[in-house]
C-alpha cells in the first residue's frame, strides 16, 4: 500500500516537475537543441528519427556530432588540438572572401594579418566545399544551415542522403 502512495506521489512530482520545465524553458537555435529537442511523447525528435532511418552507422553518427559540434573539423582542431598538424584549409579551393582567418600560410608563422581562405568548418563542407557542391544542390537545396536542416524529418534525411552520396571515395 504504501509503495502505491509512493509511486503517485513520485509521478505526481515528476509531472509538476516536467511541467515547470517546460514553462521556464527558453529554447536555443543551436543545431543540437534543435536536434535534441525535447521528445514528443516517446517518439524521438526528428532529426533521430532521421539518422535512425538512414540505416547507416556513420551517417547516424555524423549527424549526432554535427549536431554536438563534436567533429574532425577546424573548429575542434583549434580547440582540442591547437598544435597538431591538422589540414585546415580546404585543398579544394583556392582562397576566395569565404572566410577570414589568421594567416596560417605565410613563410612566417608569427604574423596573424588576416587571411581570407575557406577553411574545413562543418558549414563550409556542406554548403560550400566544390568538392561536395553538386550533391549540395542535388539533396538540400533549400537549407542554407545545419540550424534549418535538423528542424525536420525530411530536411534531415536529405542531409543523409547528402552524406551517403558525397563520401569521397565510394564505388
Amino acid at each position: 500500500m504504501t509503495s502505491r502512495i509512493h509511486v503517485r506521489l513520485s509521478s505526481a512530482l515528476l509531472g509538476a516537475l516536467q511541467n515547470r520545465i517546460k514553462a521556464e524553458y527558453t529554447p536555443s537555435d543551436h543545431p543540437s537543441h534543435i536536434a535534441c529537442k525535447t521528445p514528443d511523447g516517446n517518439k524521438p525528435p526528428p532529426t533521430i528519427c532521421a539518422a535512425i532511418e538512414s540505416h547507416n552507422r556513420l551517417i547516424m553518427s555524423s549527424i549526432f556530432q554535427f549536431a554536438i559540434a563534436h567533429c574532425f573539423d577546424v573548429d575542434y582542431s583549434e580547440r582540442f588540438h591547437p598544435n597538431a598538424p591538422d589540414t585546415l584549409i580546404c585543398p579544394y579551393t583556392t582562397p576566395n572572401l569565404t572566410h577570414t582567418t589568421p594567416s596560417a600560410i605565410h613563410d612566417n608563422p608569427t604574423e596573424m594579418e588576416p587571411q581570407t581562405v575557406p577553411q574545413h568548418t562543418r558549414h563550409h563542407v556542406i554548403f560550400e566545399c566544390p568538392l561536395t557542391q553538386s550533391h549540395c544542390k542535388k539533396h538540400i537545396p533549400n537549407e542554407r544551415s545545419l540550424r534549418e536542416i535538423f528542424e525536420t524529418q525530411e530536411a534531415t534525411l536529405h542531409l543523409c542522403h547528402f552524406l551517403d552520396v558525397a563520401q569521397p571515395n565510394k564505388d
